[in-house]
């Protein structure tokens, strides 16, 4: 597989358990609006005792497609954010 095309983003996260589907696997659009491609999301859960370990990938249809994400949408911090949110709701819960 050419990881050119993939973003991959990991992060160990305090949470009571998964609980099995430990996979979501999800198509975003993009918008022309703004010159977002459309890509494919996926989301593992791992179970690692009293935490979990979360990992995004992001598989997008061109290398070009992986950098405009990366470095115009700021697809990274993001992807941080939506992991901190995630974090912080399993806390809560």
């Amino acid at each position: 597989m050419d990881d050119s095309h993939t973003l991959v983003t990991t992060r160990t996260i305090g949470a009571p358990r998964v609980v099995p589907p430990t996979r979501l696997v999800y198509t975003t659009l993009g918008s022309e609006q703004f010159g977002s491609a459309a890509f494919q999301s996926v989301v593992d859960l791992e179970e690692l005792g009293d935490r979990t370990r979360v990992t995004l990938r992001s598989r997008f249809s061109s290398a070009e497609d992986k950098r405009k994400h990366v470095e115009d949408s700021l697809g990274i911090e993001g992807s941080r954010q939506l992991l901190q949110r995630l974090e912080e709701q399993a806390v809560t819960d």
